[in-house]
C-alpha cells in the first residue's frame, strides 16, 4: 500500500529516560472506506453494491483521479521534507 507510513513516537520513561518506538499505520482500509462514503453520497444510496451499474467507467476513472491526486501530494510534502 502505497499510503502506509510509520509514526514514531517517544516515551519518557519513571526514571526520566526516554524510548523511542515505531508504529506502523496501514491507511489502506481507511482510504477505501472514505471513497466508498464519498460515492454513496454522490449517488445517494446507503451500501455500496447499490451504486449505479452503469456509472462503473465513471466511477472507476473518479476513484483513479483521487488516488492519482494523493500520490502528487505525498510525492510533493516528501519532496519539502
Amino acid at each position: 500500500d502505497s499510503f502506509t507510513y510509520t509514526k514514531t513516537h517517544e516515551m519518557i520513561n519513571r526514571d526520566g529516560s526516554s524510548s523511542q518506538y515505531e508504529i506502523s499505520c496501514l491507511s489502506g482500509w481507511k482510504i477505501r472506506d472514505a471513497i466508498s462514503v464519498l460515492l454513496r453520497v454522490i449517488f445517494q444510496v446507503n451500501l455500496t453494491a447499490k451504486l449505479p451499474s452503469e456509472k462503473e467507467e465513471e466511477i472507476r476513472e473518479f476513484v483513479g483521479s483521487i488516488l492519482q491526486l494523493m500520490k502528487t501530494l505525498k510525492a510533493e510534502s516528501l519532496r519539502k521534507e
